[in-house]
């Protein structure tokens, strides 16, 4: 009788939990439940797989720890990922080696598809929307190596308080495509904005501007063509007036203020000019020859006086009202440019006294009426101009 090649160690419970096996091959049709299975650094046990690499088809496919493949259907990678192609939306942003035409999410180029579908036709077709909305102060600063910056968007809005600002030495072209209906026909910036243009500009524009405007502009500086004179002004910005009707009248021989005769203005910059006057209806009512002398005051300080005059005579003030021992109405003005830097309301005033070297008891200067009869009534005015300085 031939030995049998098999040994079997077996105990009422089962095999022999005192012996060790080494056994070449194990089949079991069953379920085969160890607590753990090893060979080299792979370990195989209740709470997962821990491997130096795991070989899928034949390829090695490391995952450390710099990369995460979840239970979501999620993977995040800290490094870069490369690929031949990208299909679905890379919205996260990151680095991206490859060809990226069939993503969505990323920067806009020249338009977006109509479709997402590579084989679809409308996938070559391209959409913009109308209007860019600059809603966050902006700077356009192109590399050194480009000649400019350009977006296919027809209309820029720069939303209030905030400004598009482009760096100098730079240019920026909107509407490269041309499609826009409000636009520069000839959009280009080499020597700055040039061409026509048509539509409204919203937001601040920093620069010289030439040519003809039609519409509002609102500034708050305006600069004649060929520049401010030395010690001139330039542009008007703003203008206040007060007319004046109600009568005055003074037998005084020191300054008073003419009731009325004043004019407030808040100017809008500190380094504006501001040009007064004034223009008064006045009559002396005497037997004898009297001189009324006016001057002129910004707030509390006298700005048009004697030494205002280059004749050193005190009687000589900014304006000096005379017409002999005669009885009838006269009308007389005086204009001073004043540089108030400030941007403060600020009121001009106009003061008169009646000269104590020439006065009799019987003078009297009125001021738009007539005081033997008060059948004349005519009327005065001060008027500010603020000019660009």
């Amino acid at each position: 009788m031939a030995l049998s090649t098999s040994r079997t160690v077996v105990t009422n419970t089962g095999l022999s939990t005192h012996h060790h096996f080494r056994v070449r091959d194990l089949i079991s049709v069953g379920v085969a439940t160890f607590s753990n299975f090893k060979t080299g650094s792979t370990n195989v046990h209740s709470v997962g797989v821990e491997a130096a690499g795991i070989n899928v088809l034949g390829g090695d496919t490391p995952i450390g720890s710099g990369s995460t493949i979840y239970n979501d259907g999620g993977a995040r990678f800290s490094g870069i990922v490369s690929a031949t192609s990208f299909v679905g939306d890379i919205t996260g942003g990151g680095t991206f080696t490859g060809d990226i035409s069939n993503a969505t999410g990323a920067a806009a180029g020249l338009g977006t598809a109509l479709s997402q579908t590579q084989t679809d036709p409308l996938n070559k077709i391209y959409y913009t929307d109308k209007v860019l909305s600059i809603s966050t102060t902006q700077t356009i600063d192109h590399p050194a190596t480009a000649n400019l910056a350009y977006t296919q968007y027809g209309d820029i809005k720069i939303e209030d308080g905030h400004d598009l600002i482009i760096k100098d030495g730079d240019d920026f072209k909107y509407d490269i495509l041309g499609i826009s209906t409000t636009k520069i026909p000839n959009n280009q910036f080499p020597s700055g904005l040039s061409g026509d243009l048509t539509g409204n500009v919203t937001g601040n524009v920093t620069g010289n501007v030439t040519g003809n405007v039609t519409g509002n502009v609102t500034t708050d500086k305006i600069v004649p063509t060929g520049g401010v004179p030395s010690g001139g002004g330039g542009g008007i910005i703003q203008m206040k007036t007060t007319y004046i009707t109600a009568a005055f009248s003074t037998q005084s021989t020191t300054y008073t203020d003419i009731t009325g005769h004043n004019v407030t203005i808040t100017p809008t910059r500190s380094d504006s000019k501001i040009l007064i006057d004034y223009r008064v209806n006045w009559m002396h009512h005497s037997g004898a020859d009297t001189v009324g002398t006016l001057r002129l005051f910004r707030g509390s300080t006298l700005i048009g006086n004697d030494s205002n005059n280059p004749m050193s005579d005190d009687r000589m003030g900014i304006l000096n009202l005379y017409n002999g021992a005669q009885s009838h109405m006269s009308q007389s003005s005086f204009t001073f440019l004043d540089s108030p830097s400030t941007t403060s309301a600020t009121t001009y005033k106009i003061q008169i006294r009646l000269d104590s070297n020439s006065y009799s008891g019987s003078s009297i200067f009125s001021i738009n009426h007539w005081p033997p009869n008060n059948n004349y009534r005519g009327s005065s005015s001060i008027t500010v101009y603020e000019i660009s300085g």
